[in-house]
Formats: structure tokens, C-alpha cells, sequence
């Protein structure tokens, strides 16, 4: 399993699947740590090299070489009563 390519699926799929902000804490927590701030300067900086992907506006529009989804994976999780 590819984890570069799974982590840009995982991101690509928290900006599409992810309720809006203050809507579910759980999905807050996630797309805090799942976000990238392509456009900040200092992630620019220190991730350019890794992340170039991210400044293509149709990054997430292709196809990512990991087979599973662990973003819907970690949301079905949450919506499964554990008591």
C-alpha cells in the first residue's frame, strides 16, 4: 500500500466529505488533522518539495493509488454506537 498516496486521498476526501466546521466534533478533530493549508506560507515552504500535488487545483480529481478509504473507514466508525 502506497501511505503517500493514501494520506493525498485522505485529505482530497476530507474536503469533499467532511460536515462543515462546528457541525460534528468528530469531524472537526479529523478535518484538523487531515486539512492541508496549501495556502499558507509556511506549509508552502516546508512541504513544497513533498506536496507539490497540492497547487494543482484538480489534484484531488485523480485517481489515488491506495485501495482502501481510511477517511470513510474512521467515519463509520464513528457513527456505530459504542456503549
Amino acid at each position: 500500500m502506497n501511505g503517500r498516496e493514501c494520506i493525498l486521498r485522505i485529505i482530497c476526501e476530507a474536503r469533499e466529505h467532511l460536515a462543515p466546521p462546528g457541525r460534528s466534533l468528530a469531524h472537526d478533530i479529523l478535518r484538523a488533522i487531515f486539512t492541508a493549508p496549501i495556502h499558507e506560507s509556511d506549509f508552502q515552504d516546508e512541504m513544497a518539495d513533498y506536496y507539490e500535488e497540492f497547487k494543482d487545483p484538480r489534484c484531488c480529481d485523480r485517481v489515488h493509488d491506495c485501495p482502501i478509504s481510511l477517511l470513510h473507514y474512521i467515519l463509520k466508525l464513528n457513527q456505530e454506537k459504542i456503549y
